[in-house]
């Protein structure tokens, strides 16, 4: 059973500034309640990456594994790359000899400013959300899933003129239901929510706040990120020799509270490739549990074990399926 709340009205009364039920702000100042951690004074309106900052043991402490993390990555590219989109044109801003004449046509790899993650014009707005009891299969000592998605977009006031888009950067914010002690009979009939197309939009939202998404039934999870750090334009691909129509990396992390903060954990199903590709031991680990558990892969309900996950994952477009990158079962165990 997965159930979609996507329409952007009912969005709109779940989540337009700071004191919303849904506003982002609002899951923070929860989870932190329910982990005695400390409470940040917000200011009113809408919620800003400047106001999310301020929750030092858990945003902010996904902020810096991210800005952690970007260093790293562009350390590694080998080319000239740009943060700031007011230098992408300035070839005195290069940081290689090639990047001097590419810039004059913005070819420079553009990648994802971090500062927008503290920043007063960088918005967190309400996207959807999702039911998902169908992860019950994965434990059954809860109901499944509820997923609050929210996407990073800006606001900026330049020359008497507001400039604002949403960015290629989404938060999934991942509750559990808990056990209802009727095989999630009870909850699974919260979902019979009346007119929720045809009605008032703030009285659908009264009824989903008192029904399928009060707060009381859930258990906080973990935050799961998947943001797009670096962009080839399409130019550059072209002066490269590479012939991609543009290609982009997609950073993806998932935050579990751990000794009262966000700290990393494993990603489902994802192999950590390298580590499993210089330890011969986890290759046949690797090997055996598939050949096991061939029932699970059928069903729908396999997860490799823990050991073998990784706790970071970098997704390439385009042709994503086609890309070795983003097939780390062939490259960990091999194709045939």
């Amino acid at each position: 059973m997965t159930t979609l709340i996507s329409q952007g009205p009912l969005l709109a009364v779940l989540d337009h500034d700071n004191s919303s039920a849904l506003s982002l702000v609002t899951l923070f100042r929860k989870i932190h309640a329910a982990q005695k951690l400390p409470q940040p004074a917000v200011a009113d309106g809408p919620t800003r990456a400047s106001d999310l900052s301020q929750f030092s043991g858990t945003y902010a402490q996904f902020a810096a594994v991210m800005s952690a993390d970007i260093t790293r990555i562009t350390a590694g590219l080998g080319i000239d790359w740009e943060k700031e989109i007011l230098k992408t044109y300035d070839p005195k801003s290069a940081k290689t000899d090639a990047g001097k004449t590419l810039r004059l046509n913005g070819n420079v790899a553009r990648v994802f400013n971090e500062r927008w993650l503290g920043s007063s014009d960088g918005l967190f707005l309400l996207s959807g959300v999702v039911n998902r009891m169908d992860r019950r299969d994965f434990n059954s000592a809860h109901c499944g899933e509820l997923r609050f998605i929210y996407r990073l977009g800006y606001e900026v006031r330049m020359n008497g003129k507001t400039y604002a888009s949403r960015m290629p950067f989404t938060v999934n914010m991942v509750f559990s239901y808990a056990d209802d002690g009727r095989n999630c009979q009870n909850v699974a009939s919260l979902w019979r929510v009346a007119g929720i197309d045809t009605d008032d939009p703030a009285v659908v939202a009264q009824r989903l706040l008192q029904g399928p998404l009060d707060f009381s039934r859930l258990i906080f999870k973990q935050m799961e990120i998947n943001a797009q750090v670096v962009r080839f334009p399409s130019d550059l691909e072209n002066m490269e020799n590479r012939k991609f129509a543009g290609q982009a990396i997609y950073w993806m992390r998932i935050f579990a509270l751990r000794d009262g903060k966000f700290q990393p954990t494993r990603l489902e199903n994802t192999p950590d490739v390298q580590a499993i590709l210089k330890d011969p031991a986890k290759q046949k680990q690797l090997q055996d549990y598939l050949a096991g558990h061939i029932a699970e892969i059928d069903n729908g309900t396999f997860r490799i074990p823990e050991s073998l996950e990784a706790d970071i994952a970098l997704s390439f477009s385009t042709a994503g399926s086609a890309r070795m990158a983003n097939r780390p079962f062939d490259l960990a165990i091999g194709s045939e």
